[in-house]
């Protein structure tokens, strides 16, 4: 069993050297599979790297609790062997696209072989006996699963701690968060523990840690895919499983793994993935340099309407437009009355977490934190009258946003990703934000839940950096872009170019000892 805390690390090698040019200067998957290819690094080269990094940094970070290195190096190693005959063109033995990218499952996610925690002490010791949908999809893939991603119980809040592991500290400060739900996995891919990630998010999880970590994380439309959701209630559609990664091209390579399995299953040599990948990305260069940069339309909007927002995000809020408006990307100052979409985002999250935990809460309610048992709670007081009235929300939320981009014609809405920027470790929630009080311990993550709630595709995407004026840090905040529903590959492709438009913003910024 694969189920070490502490995982023994392959062999030390001395790797070539990897060519380096994400935004934060670490790997991508194009450069790495390039490589690959070429025969310049093997799997275990690349694998190598990535186990010097985790050695270096993981121990006080804490984003990966739980390793399974020695599986890896043995499935590196026989990919290599693939490898080798499809250059020597003895073999056409098919593999994946992401064949040899290191990788994280969030701990929410079960894992063959490997403990699986969720977070929960109730949990502490489980082995899974098979991987979750997500998970097997990503390594069919070829990707190499290194090891689990610290969550918070049962993925319940935006700081990234549980009684289990401990917390995840945030790269850029230690004794600051990294954000949540997905925070291990946005720490190890900000400092290259890993090329990607996976994760869920049903108010903030994949966007929070996103825009604290300074990655991009994408919550996916919301559509009924019941294989996906790993939970007690397959049918929800308020929680999304997702990608997280340093840049849009590498999420999009995730995305497609997870969302078009078929897509992206062993079917060609490597040579021929990187063949087609890179034909697809000319594709779009192409289509930007024919000027539809110039031609992007987003609303833009500062507080979504009225939320408070934090005034060092606010200051980098307007260098990111400044930046969009000479960049040629034309804003729209403008955002629509929404129904009350904070009413139902609690009415469903709380008919969420029964569904999911309502056993649990008659079984074992002295084991389960106390934000959980809120939650649960919550729901348990909902009449149905209360749950109609929310999906009436819902439903008025979605296309009020919808027809606010028709009516503009817009590409996509912009504004914060967080209301604040990350906060002290030992903060389990905000609770007010420049003097401004919050009722419940969720109210902080309403820039990133009233998209949830009409179930739009929403990313985030590092937006600079902001000085913290209590620590003097500079800290990442993410730039949040709205698309319409079932829109994901056109909101992908417009993030890509904001990204490009942003990068002067990003430049020269890396996390303390990485």
């Amino acid at each position: 069993m694969w189920s070490m805390t502490k995982a023994k690390q392959p062999p030390s090698r001395t790797p070539k050297a990897h060519p380096l040019a994400s935004p934060l200067g670490l790997p991508t998957v194009g450069d790495t599979r390039r490589s690959l290819v070429s025969g310049e690094m093997s799997c275990r080269d690349v694998l190598q790297q990535h186990c010097d990094v985790i050695s270096a940094l993981n121990p006080e970070l804490n984003a990966l609790p739980t390793l399974c290195l020695e599986r890896a190096d043995a499935e590196a190693r026989q990919l290599d062997k693939v490898l080798v005959a499809q250059r020597q063109g003895k073999t056409t033995t098919p593999v994946g696209p992401l064949t040899g990218m290191p990788y994280c499952a969030k701990d929410m996610f079960d894992t063959e072989g490997v403990r699986t925690t969720y977070g929960s002490p109730l949990f502490a010791g489980q082995i899974p006996t098979r991987d979750a949908e997500i998970v097997r999809r990503i390594r069919q893939s070829g990707a190499l699963l290194l090891g689990k991603s610290n969550t918070p119980e049962f993925a319940a809040g935006s700081q990234t701690f549980n009684r289990v592991f401990g917390a995840t500290r945030n790269p850029w400060n230690p004794q600051l968060t990294c954000g949540g739900s997905t925070g291990g996995g946005a720490v190890a891919l900000a400092t290259g523990m890993v090329i990607l990630a996976d994760g869920s998010d049903l108010a903030a999880s994949l966007r929070n840690p996103a825009s604290f970590c300074a990655v991009a994380g994408l919550r996916p439309s919301s559509h009924l895919e019941p294989r996906l959701q790993t939970g007690s209630s397959p049918f929800n559609t308020l929680s999304m499983v997702g990608p997280m990664a340093r840049s849009v091209a590498d999420l999009r390579e995730l995305f497609l793994a997870i969302f078009d399995p078929s897509g992206c299953a062993p079917t060609r040599t490597l040579a021929d993935w990187q063949a087609m990948r890179e034909a697809q990305a000319k594709a779009r260069r192409s289509a930007q340099r024919q000027g539809r940069a110039k031609k992007i339309r987003l609303g833009w909007s500062p507080n979504w309407g009225g939320l408070p927002v934090q005034d060092a995000v606010n200051g980098q809020m307007s260098a990111c437009a400044d930046q969009l408006s000479a960049s040629g990307v034309t804003l729209v100052t403008a955002f629509p009355s929404l129904p009350d979409t904070r009413e139902a985002f609690l009415t469903l999250r709380g008919l969420f977490f029964v569904a999911e935990f309502g056993d649990l809460y008659t079984h074992h309610r002295d084991a389960l934190k106390d934000t959980i048992i809120w939650n649960i709670e919550q729901g348990l007081k909902l009449s149905a009258s209360d749950i109609a009235k929310a999906e009436r929300i819902r439903a008025a939320t979605r296309a009020c946003l919808e027809d606010f981009m028709r009516t503009h014609e817009l590409d996509a809405i912009a504004g914060p990703t967080n209301q604040v920027l990350p906060f002290d470790l030992e903060t389990p929630y905000i609770q007010e934000i420049d003097g401004h009080p919050l009722a419940t311990y969720i109210d902080w993550l309403a820039s990133n839940f009233i998209f949830s709630v009409a179930g739009l595709p929403a990313m985030s995407l590092p937006g600079g950096f902001a000085r913290d004026p209590k620590t003097a840090s500079m800290l990442p905040v993410g730039l949040q872009l709205i698309g319409r529903w079932s829109d994901d590959i056109a909101l992908m492709d417009i993030a890509e170019i904001i990204e490009a438009h942003l990068l002067l913003l990003n430049a020269g910024f890396t996390p303390p000892n990485c």
